[in-house]
């Protein structure tokens, strides 16, 4: 389930977007997508070509970190359980 996903954001030939999802381990976790120009469907950082996890940047393209920078504060309240335009308003979990 998917709690926020920022603006999308063009780099090079593919969409971006930063996401705030159920983390497989239990509680929240953010993540990097991307959408290849004219599709639809959205992959995790892990499926880009050149993805690497020894990596600094994960191999993921270095223009991603303003794109953070200007959205962080979104994505860390999801993390902590608020609504970003509604600080002082808890996000309701989706029973279903």
């Amino acid at each position: 389930m998917i709690y926020y996903a920022s603006p999308t954001r063009l780099i090079g030939r593919h969409h971006w977007r930063m996401v705030v999802e159920n983390s497989r381990y239990g509680g929240r976790c953010t993540d990097w997508q991307w959408q290849r120009m004219g599709c639809e469907d959205w992959h995790p950082s892990k499926e880009w070509p050149r993805y690497n996890a020894d990596d600094t940047y994960d191999g993921l393209p270095r223009s991603l970190q303003p794109f953070y920078d200007t959205f962080s504060h979104a994505a860390l309240a999801m993390l902590a359980g608020f609504h970003p335009l509604y600080p002082s308003q808890p996000v309701q979990a989706s029973l279903f």
